[in-house]
C-alpha cells in the first residue's frame, strides 16, 4: 500500500472508522464478524450501524452551512442611518424608519453604526418632540461697545465658542498667490504650514481629494447644503467661513486626547455648545464654563492653566475656568 493508506485502514476519527467499517460491509461484502475484527466493532454493532444507515440516520457527510453572501446588514445601511441621524433622529426613530421602507433592522444594530461612527446618543426628548425637526436656533445678535466693560461679569449662551481663540491666535498663516494654471485669476491658497515651499505647498493642493473630504464633513456638521440663500456671494462667503471654523475646530480637536479625528459634529455637542460667565477686568477675560460632562477632556489639554493673550483686544489675557466637580 501507499503511504497515508493508514489514514483509511487504521482510522482514529470515531465518524470515518464507522464509515470505513459500513464501506467494507458493503461494498467488500465482508461478514459482520471480520469487520467488527478490522475496526474493533462487535458483529452486533456492525449490524446496528447497517441497519442506521440503510433508514437515513446516520449521517457523515454534512455540508456546512453557507456564510452569508454579501455585505453585512450594518455596511448596506450604514448611509441611511447617518443620513436620517443628520436629522436628529434617535436610535429608535431611525431603526422605526428604516422598517417602515421596507428594511427591518433592530435598534441595536443602528445603535452598533453610529458608536462605530463616533456619534453619541442624543438627549431624551419629550413625547411630543420625538420624530419632529430640531428647533430653528434664534440668530446670535452682536454689537459693537465703545470701551471694555471692565468689572462686568456677562452670562454667555454660546461661551463654549471662546475655546476656539487660542487656534485664531496660536496659528500663524501665509496667503499664496499663484498663476498661469488654466483660470483668468489668480489661485489663493491660505495655510498656517509656514515651513514648506511655494513649490511643495501647490502640489499638496493638487491633491485635493483629503480637501474635499474634510468639506463633505463640514457640510455635515455645519449644515452647508441648508443656505439660506441662492446668491452667489452669501453661497462663497459661506464656504470660505466653513473652511476656516473646519480648521479651527481641528485645531482644537488635535489638543484634546481621544478627539483628535472626532467630526465637527462631535466637537460642537461635547465641547463648543456650552454656556457660561464671562468675567471682564481691566486686563484679563476670564471664561467660566458652566459644567459639563465633557470638562475633564479640557482639563487633560492643559486648558485650566493656559492663558493667551488676544491681540485685537490689546492682548488682554483669555482664561478658562471649570467648575469642580
Amino acid at each position: 500500500m501507499r503511504s497515508g493508506s493508514e489514514h483509511f485502514t487504521d482510522p482514529k476519527v470515531p465518524a470515518q472508522r464507522r464509515y470505513e467499517a459500513l464501506r467494507a460491509y458493503f461494498i467488500e461484502e465482508l461478514s459482520a464478524a471480520e469487520v467488527g475484527e478490522r475496526f474493533g466493532y462487535s458483529p452486533a454493532n456492525v449490524h446496528q450501524m447497517a441497519s442506521e444507515l440503510r433508514s437515513g440516520k446516520a449521517a457523515f457527510f454534512i455540508d456546512s452551512k453557507p456564510g452569508p453572501k454579501g455585505p453585512s446588514k450594518a455596511l448596506r445601511i450604514r448611509d441611511q442611518v447617518l443620513a436620517l441621524r443628520a436629522q436628529e433622529r434617535s436610535v429608535t426613530e431611525i431603526a422605526q424608519a428604516l422598517t417602515a421602507q421596507g428594511t427591518p433592522v433592530s435598534a441595536q444594530t443602528v445603535w452598533a453604526i453610529l458608536d462605530a461612527e463616533g456619534l453619541e446618543r442624543l438627549e431624551r426628548r419629550a413625547p411630543a418632540q420625538r420624530g419632529a425637526p430640531p428647533p430653528r436656533l434664534e440668530p446670535v445678535k452682536s454689537r459693537a461697545i465703545p470701551f471694555w466693560p471692565a468689572g462686568e461679569q456677562i452670562v454667555c449662551d454660546h461661551a463654549g465658542l471662546f475655546l476656539l481663540v487660542p487656534g485664531i491666535v496660536e496659528a500663524p498663516v501665509r496667503q499664496l498667490a499663484v498663476r498661469n494654471i488654466g483660470r483668468d485669476q489668480p489661485t489663493l491658497l491660505i495655510t498656517n504650514d509656514i515651513e514648506q515651499t511655494t513649490k511643495q505647498l501647490f502640489g499638496r493642493y493638487a491633491e485635493r481629494m483629503g480637501i474635499e473630504n474634510e468639506l463633505d464633513a463640514y457640510i455635515g456638521g455645519f449644515h452647508l447644503d441648508a443656505l439660506s440663500s441662492g446668491l452667489p456671494l452669501n453661497v462663497d462667503l459661506d464656504t470660505t467661513l466653513t473652511v476656516i471654523a473646519g480648521n479651527l475646530y481641528r485645531l482644537l480637536a488635535r489638543k484634546l486626547p481621544r478627539y483628535e479625528r472626532a467630526t465637527p459634529d462631535r466637537i460642537w455637542r461635547h465641547f463648543l455648545d456650552s454656556t457660561g460667565t464671562l468675567h471682564l477686568t481691566d486686563d484679563t477675560l476670564t471664561i467660566n464654563l458652566h459644567l459639563r460632562t465633557y470638562h475633564p477632556v479640557l482639563i487633560d489639554a492643559g486648558l485650566a492653566d493656559q492663558t493667551t493673550p488676544i491681540p485685537w483686544l490689546d492682548n488682554r489675557q483669555l482664561r478658562f475656568r471649570f467648575p469642580p466637580r
